[in-house]
């Protein structure tokens, strides 16, 4: 693509104008590099945090050469951008840095995902224990779910605080589960443990709640079920005699 080759031939529309054609598409060329490298670091700020804006800066250069958008959208710009830190030669001192990227898209995914209110527990209560056995939950359309061998939240949560008030670091051993949504205004960022990833994705996959539950000897999922509803996980209830916005079919 030769919108980002300074070097190629000036198009045939671009005119001398005080400077020449070929300063001209230079200065776009140029221009529109910056504003991708610009997106880059605002949608990855703690990965930038975390190297410095120096080194983030050749990054981003880099991979603006070579993967150029794909869309008129700047905000979907980037999603292959947590891959290509994972293969950056310089950053295999940091090997958290790729990871921390990537839960960083999955915010800005949230964010840029349609919002909707949720699941309500309201809408559990009043059903009876065989009711509920059959209920099929849907996860939140803004969950993103992730793990990772890293302590990603706490390196997360650690560069957001302020420089003078940062504490040593206790990173504690994995593998760590992540999720991410956006129940209402804001996006949020929580540590899931392994039986409610693993409820997740049977969720996700369509599994009853009575099939998940069974699943499962030894917990009481009551409270594990309300900390994903507030948490923004789950996004509806149906089951197999009505649709999935709850109506009967």
């Amino acid at each position: 693509m030769r919108l980002l080759d300074a070097t190629a031939t000036t198009p045939a529309g671009i005119r001398d104008d005080g400077a020449s054609a070929a300063q001209r598409w230079s200065v776009h060329v140029n221009n529109v590099r910056s504003s991708l490298c610009a997106a880059l670091a605002n949608t990855f700020a703690v990965t930038r945090d975390l190297v410095g804006e120096t080194f983030f800066h050749g990054m981003a250069a880099g991979f603006v050469r070579e993967r150029l958008p794909t869309s008129g959208v700047l905000a979907a710009y980037g999603s292959e951008f947590p891959t290509f830190v994972g293969q950056n030669t310089q950053a295999r001192g940091l090997p958290y840095l790729a990871d921390v990227a990537r839960l960083e898209w999955l915010r800005h995914e949230a964010a840029e995902s349609p919002s909707d209110p949720g699941l309500d527990f309201a809408a559990l209560s009043p059903l009876s224990e065989e009711h509920l056995a059959r209920v099929r939950l849907t996860l939140h359309p803004t969950l993103r779910l992730m793990q990772s061998p890293h302590d990603i939240i706490a390196i997360w949560e650690w560069s957001l605080g302020a420089s003078a008030e940062r504490h040593a670091l206790h990173l504690k051993p994995g593998p760590h589960r992540a999720g991410v949504s956006r129940p209402r205004s804001q996006v949020i960022v929580w540590t899931i443990d392994e039986v409610e990833f693993d409820l997740l994705q049977g969720f996700g996959a369509g599994a009853p709640l009575g099939e998940l539950v069974a699943a499962v000897s030894g917990r009481d999922l009551g409270p594990t079920l309300v900390r994903l509803i507030d948490g923004g996980a789950l996004g509806s209830c149906w089951d197999e005699g009505s649709s999935r916005d709850g109506s009967s079919s």
